[in-house]
Formats: structure tokens, sequence, C-alpha cells
């Protein structure tokens, strides 16, 4: 069995997104149930998510509609990124001190991160790159994953054609 840490990083000349501020209190992800499964070593799909209606609502919310989304910790932030909702109160904050036509632009919601801690697990024959289901160890294989730098998708390519020699 294969079991190591990745860490990614590609500079790009575009500047990274802000931070989020820190978190006041821990992070409970409702869409990710705890796995008792900790050393799990096959890919996990959306399907194999225990929620039904509420898994179809979860993936319809993600702005990037990842296959993943079910069962990837990477992208806890995703919903209505075409319109988060603290721009309303960055509105409202400008609009009370006199400027109305206040407006934000977004940006890229595709290939924005620049760096990335992934975790391999798997055999040679079925390596499994990508990141932790959230609140276990079960790696979820993440392909070509739409929020990833290109080069980031391009180096765990390289990766795994390595493994498998």
């Amino acid at each position: 069995m294969v079991a190591a840490l990745l860490s990614v990083t590609f500079v790009t000349a575009r500047l990274a997104p802000a931070a989020p501020p820190p978190r006041t209190e821990p992070y409970k992800n409702p869409r990710s149930p705890k796995n008792p499964n900790h050393l799990h070593l096959q890919p996990l799909s959306p399907s194999s998510s225990s929620s039904s209606s509420s898994s179809a609502a979860s993936a319809s919310s993600c702005a990037l509609q990842c296959p993943h989304f079910q069962s990837c910790s990477g992208c806890t932030h995703e919903w209505d990124l075409d319109r988060p909702q603290v721009l309303e109160e960055v509105s409202k904050f400008f609009k009370d001190r006199g400027v109305a036509d206040f407006s934000f632009d977004i940006g890229r919601l595709w290939e924005w991160r620049c760096r990335a801690k992934l975790a391999i697990r798997g055999t040679p024959e079925i390596p499994l790159v990508g990141l932790y289901q959230e609140g276990t160890h079960c790696v979820v294989d993440i392909p070509q994953c739409r929020a990833h730098h290109p080069s980031i998708n391009a180096a765990v390519d390289l990766l795994k054609q390595g493994m498998l020699f």
C-alpha cells in the first residue's frame, strides 16, 4: 500500500484569493457524514453518500458543478460563488455610506487554487490521489479537480503514471 502526502504549489501571475477570516468555532460540514471505515481504499463517488434528497440539493448548489462535491472536503465554501452572501453585506455597508452604485468583480470560479496538499493512498495498480473525506482518512480520488490550477492536475496525472510502473 502506498501512503504519502503531496504538497504542490504553482505560482501564477494573478493574485490568489484572500484567505477567509479565522473561524471562531469548529466547522461542521453538513454534507459529509462521518465514515467509521477510515482505511477505505476505493475511490468514493457522489453516489456512495448516504443521504439522498439532501445530496441532490447540495450537489446542485455547488457553483463548480463538481462530481466530487458530496465526498471531497476541498470545496467547503463553494455554494453561491456567483453571488456570495457577504456581497449583500458589503453592498449595504457602502450604500449606508453614500455609495449607491457599488459593484464587485468576482473573478474566475474555475482553476483558481494554486496550492494543494494532497493525500496519496491505494496501491500501485489503483493509486488514489486527492483530499481526505471530511472527518476521515478516506482519500477521495479527485482527477481533474475544477478548482485546482491545471498544472496541479497535470502533476497529479504525472504522479499516477509514475506509480503504475
